[in-house]
């Protein structure tokens, strides 16, 4: 059996290893890696999955939640869901992907969010009326930092 690491995302740059997912794993959620070594190299590396995109069929190889390295780092109710998955309770559950994500934002808040887009200099249309351009698609939204996005796209 390879070895089974389960922690928060550090970032939200890993994918889903399953193929029929292969969603990026937000920041802080759990996920479940699974231990493999690659071509060359001496260390051991991880392909992470969500929660719900563990396998019945990898499952069947976990013997508790307590066998998973990392489990007793995580707070107590994850701990929880972690024994849930173990009990293939979590097997296809769609509604877990992002679920930390949206817990985080419930928490913030909407005004904190429009607060931190009110912090970046103004550039929308309105400021300049005469301008033409392609529309953003994420307008008031936007996440960028190139200055010549802003100078080419309205806002």
């Amino acid at each position: 059996m390879p070895p089974l690491k389960v922690e928060y995302a550090k970032s939200a740059r890993s994918r889903c290893s399953l193929k029929e997912c292969a969603q990026f794993i937000d920041k802080g959620d759990i996920r479940i890696g699974t231990g493999t070594m690659m071509p060359g190299s001496t260390e051991l590396s991880y392909k992470w999955r969500h929660l719900n995109c563990f396998t019945k069929r990898q499952l069947a190889s976990v013997t508790s939640a307590a066998a998973l390295e990392g489990v007793e780092d995580l707070l107590t109710a994850d701990q929880e869901m972690m024994k849930k998955m173990v009990r293939g309770e979590l097997v296809g559950r769609a509604d877990l992907v992002g679920a930390r994500k949206r817990a985080r934002e419930a928490e913030v808040g909407v005004a904190a969010a429009a607060s931190s887009v009110s912090a970046r200099p103004s550039r929308t249309a309105a400021a300049d009326p005469d301008r033409e351009g392609e529309r953003c698609p994420f307008g008031a939204m936007c996440f960028r930092t190139n200055p010549k996005h802003f100078r080419d796209m309205l806002h």
